[in-house]
């Protein structure tokens, strides 16, 4: 077995060739670099663009960084990875690989798209290997778990060993990332309708609006509503009440439901003013759900991960 094939069964989840009776030499990513017989000269081998991209078709970010950050145990200026990371937060965006992924975007979890400051960040971060959480146990939010191994059980770790990632800096003076991702999202472009049903000056009961759903999830949807002469109001439409009608793609039916304005906030488009919106179901049909779950499954190939915004905060314009 070479080393990219080593490096890549103990980032999916075969830890038991690692050595964990000793102190590491340096640190995890060392350990794990020598358990996979990583000389200096494969920081710079061809194999790992084709490892990082059999990771981000999958939609395991956390383990495409992983491989950097072992990796760095032998590049630690970045001197050779820095435009594989680069590439990732450059191409993240595009990943349309399955199953949709629950880690963090690169760049938010890192806390910056540019290379060199997410390097930086990359670097300071830990890795370690600790008994797994049980399945109801709470997991720390500056942990995010890589890998588990279910093979590896003793009277201390009853459910195996993970390999685990400790976020150690702050960013944007707030602890990274920003939030967790507590569904799968995919970007999409659908047409619907919004009827207010909140009391509201600006929104009138009887009338539907346009709207344009950017993404979908099991939970809710982003969606915009022109606003090109700026009547409508983000501050009334803020915890709303709504009722929300989807057209479905190449059928000739909606899906409906009720939900509220999660957040909403003022932006513009290439055609103009909008209002931008997060939409969280309230007790949604269960046939609605399913729709949406298999719009999302039957969509993956042209679609884009997104984070669950109204459980981190408001985007930015």
């Amino acid at each position: 077995m070479d080393p990219a094939e080593r490096i890549q069964h103990i980032l999916e989840g075969d830890l038991g060739g690692l050595d964990l009776s000793s102190p590491p030499q340096g640190g995890m990513p060392e350990r794990i670099a020598d358990a996979a017989e990583l000389g200096e000269e494969s920081v710079s081998a061809p194999w790992i663009e084709g490892l990082l991209e059999k990771f981000l078709v999958r939609g395991q970010i956390l383990r495409a960084l992983a491989l950097l950050k072992v990796l760095s145990a032998h590049d630690p200026e970045g001197t050779c990875l820095l435009p594989h990371l680069e590439s990732v937060l450059d191409q993240e965006s595009l990943l349309d690989g399955e199953p949709v992924t629950t880690d963090p975007l690169a760049t938010e979890f890192l806390g910056s798209d540019r290379a060199p400051v997410a390097w930086s960040i990359l670097r300071r971060d830990g890795l370690s290997v600790r008994p797994a959480p049980g399945p109801k146990a709470r997991t720390a939010p500056d942990q995010w778990t890589i890998c588990h191994d279910p093979r590896s059980e003793s009277p201390k770790a009853p459910h195996g060993l993970a390999l685990v990632w400790h976020t150690t800096t702050t960013v944007p003076g707030k602890s990274r990332p920003a939030g967790k991702r507590k569904v799968c999202r995919r970007k999409m472009s659908l047409q619907g309708t919004v009827t207010f049903l909140s009391r509201s000056k600006k929104f009138r009961a009887d009338r539907k609006y346009g709207a344009i759903i950017d993404d979908v999830s099991p939970a809710g949807v982003g969606i915009h509503l022109p606003n090109p002469h700026g009547y409508l109001n983000a501050e009334e439409a803020r915890k709303c009440r709504i009722r929300l009608e989807i057209s479905l793609p190449a059928q000739r039916q909606r899906i409906v439901t009720l939900a509220h304005v999660a957040w909403c906030v003022t932006a513009n488009d290439q055609n103009g003013p909008i209002l931008r919106m997060g939409i969280q179901f309230l007790e949604p049909p269960a046939e609605f759900i399913r729709t949406i779950r298999e719009l999302i499954i039957q969509r993956k190939g042209d679609q884009q991960l997104l984070w669950n915004l109204w459980d981190t905060q408001a985007p930015r314009p």
